[in-house]
C-alpha cells in the first residue's frame, strides 16, 4: 500500500537521492497543482510521485491537438517552483502520430525491406518535450527475424519527420528513462556547443557507479563543426564532465589525420569511413575509425589528431 506524504519544497530534494520512483504517493504544493491545472486542463487519473527531486505527474489527457480520437498517457516533471522541465507522451500506434512522423517511420522501414518475408514492428513511441527545445519523437522499431535474437533500433525524429538519430540497440534495453536536463549539464552545453539541441538525457547505472548519458545535436566553433551528434557522459552525485563522443565524417577529421589515413588507404572517404572522436575530461583526444569496403583495413584502429596510431 502506498503512503500519502506531504512534502515541502525545502524537503523535496533531501527526500530524493536517486532517479528511482519511490513507493510514496505525494501531494504537491498549491503552486505546482495550479501550474499543472493550467498546463493540462483535460488531465484525468493523475498520480504524483517523486523522481530525482522533481514532482512527477503521470496522467491521461485528451489528445485533440495531437490525435483527435486518442487519450494519451503522459508524464510531466515539475521543479519545486512549478515549472515543467520534461513532458513525455506515449503513443499507442503509428496512426496516432502527425503525418510527417508517420511518413518518416514508414520511409525508414521501407528503405530496409529487401525481401517480402521481413517484418518490422514499431514497438514503442514517445514524444519528448524538453524545456525550450523543440520536441522529438523516440521510436523503437523491432525487426523480427524468426529467431530469439530479434534486432531493435532506437530512432529519433524531429517534429518535421526528419531522422536525426539511429541506434542499433544491441543489448535490448527497454528500460531507458528520460530525465530533465540538470542545470549544471545545460550550462556545460551552452558553454561548449553552438546551436545545441538536447535530444536525450538518461541516468545509467553500472555495478559501481551511476552517471548521466546526454545525447545532443550541435555544432562546435573549433573545427567549424555543424549538426554533429554528440554523446556526453557526466558523473551523477556531483555532476562533472567525464567524456564526449562525437560522430564525425572523414572530411570533418583534422587534416593531419585525413592525410595519414590516405597513406594507408588512398580511396578513404566519407562513403567508407566514419570516425568517433573521444574527448576525456583531461582534454585527451583520440579518434576511433569505423570503416568498411575498401577501407576495412582501418576498422577499429585508433589515432591521434596528428595521424599517429595509438597502439
Amino acid at each position: 500500500m502506498k503512503k500519502l506524504v506531504y512534502l515541502s519544497a525545502a524537503l523535496l530534494f533531501a527526500a530524493c537521492s536517486d532517479d528511482d520512483v519511490t513507493d510514496i504517493t505525494i501531494v504537491p504544493t498549491e503552486e505546482i497543482t495550479t501550474a499543472f491545472a493550467k498546463d493540462f486542463p483535460t488531465a484525468t487519473n493523475v498520480e504524483w510521485t517523486l523522481k530525482s527531486g522533481y514532482y512527477v505527474a503521470e496522467f491521461n489527457r485528451s489528445a485533440s491537438n495531437i490525435a483527435p480520437t486518442s487519450i494519451q498517457s503522459t508524464e510531466v516533471w515539475y521543479t519545486t517552483d512549478g515549472k515543467h522541465q520534461l513532458i513525455e507522451t506515449d503513443f499507442e500506434n503509428v496512426a496516432e502520430l502527425p503525418e510527417p512522423i508517420q511518413t518518416g517511420i514508414n520511409a525508414w522501414i521501407a528503405d530496409r525491406l529487401t525481401t517480402s518475408n521481413q517484418k518490422f514492428i514499431v514497438d514503442d513511441i514517445d514524444r519528448i518535450e524538453r524545456g525550450s527545445d523543440a520536441y522529438v519523437y523516440n521510436v523503437e522499431v523491432e525487426y523480427e527475424n524468426g529467431s530469439a535474437n530479434d534486432i531493435e533500433y532506437d530512432l529519433i525524429f524531429d517534429a518535421d519527420g526528419v531522422l536525426i538519430s539511429e541506434t542499433l540497440d544491441v543489448d535490448g534495453d527497454d528500460v531507458d528513462v528520460n530525465v530533465p536536463t540538470p542545470t549544471e549539464i545545460q550550462t556545460y552545453i551552452n558553454d561548449n556547443y553552438t546551436n545545441a539541441r538536447v535530444i536525450g538525457v538518461e541516468v545509467e547505472s553500472t555495478n559501481s557507479s551511476k552517471y548521466y548519458d546526454v545525447e545532443l545535436i550541435a555544432g562546435q566553433t573549433e573545427g567549424a563543426l555543424e549538426n554533429v551528434e554528440f554523446d556526453l557522459t557526466f558523473s551523477y552525485d556531483k555532476i562533472a564532465f567525464i567524456k564526449e563522443e562525437a560522430d564525425l565524417l572523414f572530411s570533418q577529421a583534422p587534416v593531419a589525420l585525413q592525410d595519414a589515413l590516405k597513406v594507408i588507404v588512398a580511396t578513404v572517404s566519407d562513403e567508407n569511413v566514419e570516425i568517433e572522436r573521444i574527448t576525456m575530461a583531461d582534454k585527451t583526444v583520440t579518434y576511433v575509425i569505423d570503416a568498411d569496403d575498401a577501407a576495412e583495413v582501418l576498422d577499429d584502429r585508433t589515432f591521434n589528431a596528428d595521424g599517429t596510431e595509438v597502439k
